[in-house]
C-alpha cells in the first residue's frame, strides 16, 4: 500500500494568514459574512489538496505501469498504450496479451483531510451540540481508518482509531 501525502501546497495557509493579519485569533459567528467567506475559501483549499493527491497518485501510477505510445507497437502503425501482460490460461499455460494490467488493481482506499474545519455533532456536559471544529494537523477519528504520515524518510501508518470520536479509546 502506498500513501500520497500532500496538501494544498500553501493555499490553505495563505487563506488563514489573510484572515489573521489584524487579529491573531479572529472569531466569526457562523452567521457572519466573514465566516462564510472564510469557509468558501477553506473548502476550495480542501478540494485543491484532494486534487493534488489525485494528481501525484496518477503520475506515480503512470510512471510505474504505463508506457508512452510507440507507433511501432502494432503492425498497422497504430500506437497502443496497453502493455502486454503474461497470463496463465485455465491449463496453467502462459499466454501473452493485454487482457489485464496490474495498474487496474490500484484504487484510492482513503482520502483523509487534516487541517480542516467541519461542522460536527459534539457532546458537551452530556448535551449534544452542533459545532464547528478546526483540526490543525489532525483528522477526524470517527470516519474509519486514517493515515498517520511519517516525516520524510520515516514510515507512515494506517491507523484504526478507537472510541467514538469524542474521546479516543473510550
Amino acid at each position: 500500500m502506498d500513501i500520497v501525502h500532500t496538501g494544498s501546497r500553501g493555499l490553505g495557509s495563505s487563506i488563514l494568514r489573510s484572515f489573521t493579519k489584524s487579529d491573531a485569533n479572529p472569531y466569526f459567528t457562523s452567521t457572519s459574512p466573514e465566516f462564510q467567506t472564510y469557509l468558501d475559501q477553506h473548502d476550495h483549499a480542501v478540494k485543491w489538496a484532494q486534487a493534488n493527491r489525485d494528481l501525484v497518485a496518477h503520475r506515480i501510477k503512470y510512471c510505474l505501469f504505463e508506457k508512452e505510445p510507440n507507433p511501432l507497437d502494432t503492425e498497422e502503425g497504430e500506437a497502443t498504450d496497453t502493455p502486454a501482460i503474461a497470463e496463465a490460461d485455465e491449463s496453467g499455460s502462459v499466454q501473452d496479451g493485454p487482457e489485464s494490467e496490474p495498474c487496474e488493481a490500484l484504487e484510492k482506499l482513503l482520502d483523509v483531510t487534516h487541517n480542516a474545519v467541519a461542522r460536527q455533532g459534539w457532546i458537551i456536559s452530556g448535551k449534544a451540540q452542533e459545532m464547528w471544529i478546526h483540526r490543525k494537523g489532525a483528522a477526524r477519528s470517527d470516519q474509519g481508518f486514517i493515515p498517520c504520515p511519517g516525516s520524510r524518510g520515516d514510515f507512515s501508518w494506517i491507523l484504526q482509531p478507537l472510541g467514538d470520536g469524542q474521546i479516543n479509546g473510550v
